[in-house]
């Protein structure tokens, strides 16, 4: 199974890692869940393709918590092709797994992050810091469906590549210098 990544600019990690520096994790729990799976009366014929999701946002929390909730989703689906294929994403998916985590991180005294250090925070750092938790909720909630248990890939924050106008004008430049 290929890594989890989530893409952040040089700005957006900066942003993050300003928040980070002025704030400690303090709990991690899970707030909500929803399973199902479909009722098998076969095996799957083939292998089972896994989509798997997740956004964060800020909640309301006490005063000096920043508070965030990060939902997960994950549908299992049966992988066909042809005729079949079209069938298929018409039918329910084997297996459903929806939650959500609460994080509460304790902010240094007298700090108050701006929005953009927020956001960039729980769409990075946040959903890195409960990706374990969810990974193991994940199989042993599926083993406990009785079905094979699922384990997620690692999950990695990585640098977002410039956009294709930011290199064309960065080539651009290196060519005024006489260096492209």
């Amino acid at each position: 199974m290929t890594p989890m990544i989530i893409q952040q600019t040089a700005e957006q990690a900066t942003l993050a890692f300003e928040l980070q520096t002025r704030a400690e994790i303090k709990s991690i729990r899970l707030l909500k869940s929803r399973v199902a799976s479909h009722r098998l009366l076969r095996p799957p014929q083939g292998p089972v393709v896994l989509r798997i999701a997740h956004k964060a946002r800020q909640a309301e929390g006490p005063a000096g918590i920043l508070r965030l909730e990060v939902d997960f989703r994950v549908t299992g689906v049966e992988e066909q092709s042809g005729v079949t294929a079209q069938a298929a994403k018409a039918r329910e998916p084997l297996l459903v797994v929806d939650c959500t985590w609460v994080l509460d991180y304790q902010l240094a005294s007298g700090y108050r992050p701006s929005a953009e250090a927020v956001k960039a925070f729980k769409d990075g750092n946040a959903v890195f810091h409960c990706w374990p938790y969810f990974r193991e909720y994940l199989q042993s909630t599926v083993s406990r469906m009785n079905l094979p248990p699922l384990t997620l890939p690692l999950l990695r924050l990585m640098p977002k590549p410039p956009s294709q106008q930011a290199a064309k004008q960065s080539k651009g430049l290196r060519a005024q210098r006489g260096g492209g």
